[in-house]
């Protein structure tokens, strides 16, 4: 019975002994996950599973930082923060990274798009990504009356532009469309209670 007990535990010694693994948890990385998780995770998420480490900064990530210092630089009592809706009990979440919540609740989102109207696909490709998602959160009641939309683009043609505003109607019947240079107007919006 003694040999039985002794070769168990071989076994299981051996299936936790450490090994050369591409993770590895540490001290340090704890106490970072420790001070601010949901952040760490989603910075963690981003870099290995959508590869952020391989893509320059968009035009898109340069709108949303400058609207966010923008709205940063109010100091608000009740600061827009990243939030994901939880669509269909956690099957479609949807994240803005721009959200102001009062009580579990969410008042007021801004959501910056940026238009390449040098690729034609890319164009509709960024539109046809988003605007169902936020017609979704909509008619489930999620999406707040208060929602903005600054929208950036590239120079383009005549056709690209109309395209363009084809967009902006659409976006339109969600929030309210603004130049992403209106600053006023977003500083306005996020005071506004």
């Amino acid at each position: 019975m003694r040999t039985s007990n002794t070769s168990a535990l071989q076994a299981f010694e051996s299936l936790v002994a450490p090994r050369s693994n591409m993770v590895a948890f540490g001290g340090q990385r704890t106490r970072v996950l420790q001070s601010a998780p949901e952040k760490e995770l989603n910075r963690l998420f981003d870099h290995y599973v959508h590869h952020a480490f391989t893509r320059k900064e968009g035009h898109e990530a340069k709108l949303k930082r400058d609207v966010r210092k923008v709205i940063d630089e109010l100091h608000l009592e009740i600061p827009f923060k990243q939030h994901t809706f939880k669509l269909y009990d956690g099957e479609l979440p949807v994240q803005v990274d721009l959200a102001q919540v009062v009580d579990r609740h969410v008042t007021k989102v801004i959501k910056p798009f940026y238009f390449d109207l040098t690729s034609r696909e890319g164009l509709w490709d960024h539109a046809d990504k988003w605007i169902p998602k936020l017609v979704r959160l909509k008619r489930a009641g999620e999406l707040p009356e208060r929602t903005l939309l600054p929208v950036g683009h590239s120079t383009g043609s005549e056709r690209q532009m109309d395209a363009l505003d084809e967009i902006k109607r659409e976006l339109a019947e969600l929030g309210t469309v603004i130049r992403a240079t209106e600053h006023d107007k977003v500083r306005k919006f996020a005071l506004d209670s």
